[in-house]
This record gives structure tokens, sequence and C-alpha cells, in this order.
């Protein structure tokens, strides 16, 4: 029989995701599984902070520098660019 590879789940219990998790991802190629509940979590996430962008609410590391810069607002011109560069 044919042993089934360990997964990794992300469901809203889940704890954060590590070094460790992404090795096992990347290098040994250990699957991910989504819960239902996760995504709809997930796209609170993504509404609650667009919403905020739309307010021109002051969001640390998102819309701002970091560290000694995160007094420092970004335009919105540059805040995808940070975001990119962040991965």
């Amino acid at each position: 029989m044919k042993s089934q590879k360990p997964a990794i789940l992300f469901s809203e219990n889940s704890r954060i995701f590590n070094l460790s998790d992404y090795y096992k991802i990347v290098f040994l190629k250990e699957k991910l599984f989504f819960t239902e509940k996760f995504f709809k979590n997930l796209q609170k996430s993504y509404n609650f902070i667009l919403k905020s962008l739309e307010k021109d609410s002051t969001i640390y590391g998102l819309n701002t520098g970091f560290g000694a810069l995160g007094g420092y607002k970004l335009d919105n011109s540059s805040i995808e660019d940070l975001q990119k560069n962040l991965i």
C-alpha cells in the first residue's frame, strides 16, 4: 500500500506558518490543505484591509515604512511595490 505524504493543514485554528513549513512544502513536496473557514477568514481580513485603505487609515507595514520609518506613510503608488518586495 502506498503511503501518503504528510500534509500541512490551514484552518481557523492554524498556528503561524514557519520556516519548517516552507521547507516541507518546497523541498519535501508536502501538500497544503485549506478549510472553507480558513478562506472565509482570509476574505474577511482582505475586506478589512481594503476598507481601511479606502478610509486612508494608516496600517503599519502595509502602507508605512518599517522600524524607524514606521511613522512615514507611503503614497498609494508605492504600497504595491512594498508588498511585492516583502515576498
